[in-house]
């Protein structure tokens, strides 16, 4: 007797719980909303004649990549520039390259050498200063 009495009540409960779940009117964020609009970026840096012959790679960081050394590899095109295209979250973002593993630590000296051309420089923690751009 006790058997049929549970499995009543669970069943009830189950079907409550259901409905419930069913009625749910929270409006769900629509993707574009919870992503963020992408937007493609070219990164460009083209060397000095001095250091074009002991580059072995370039990269980029930055909060589109969480700061990731190795996650963006630029590749040499013909003219010796090293460049490569992302889509990243449109908005404010910082970014700063790596020339060898290591990193440019100011960014302002190598401005004409680069794209895109920073909207300003932000101070990083470590006493550089990196590129931020509203994309």
């Amino acid at each position: 007797m006790k058997l049929p009495r549970l499995l009543l009540l669970a069943t009830l409960f189950a079907t409550c719980i259901g409905f419930v779940a069913a009625e749910d009117k929270t409006p769900a964020k629509p993707a574009a909303a919870a992503d963020g609009e992408m937007v493609e970026v070219t990164f460009t840096y083209k060397p000095t004649r001095r250091e074009a012959a002991t580059i072995k790679e370039v990269t980029v960081a930055g909060e589109f990549n969480t700061w990731d050394p190795y996650a963006t590899e630029m590749k040499k095109q013909d003219d010796g520039t090293w460049a490569v295209t992302v889509k990243i979250k449109k908005g404010k973002v910082q970014w700063k390259y790596l020339v060898n593993g290591n990193w440019i630590q100011n960014m302002e000296p190598v401005v004409d050498r680069i794209t895109p051309k920073p909207d300003r420089f932000v101070g990083d923690p470590y006493g550089g200063k990196n590129c931020e751009n509203d994309f």
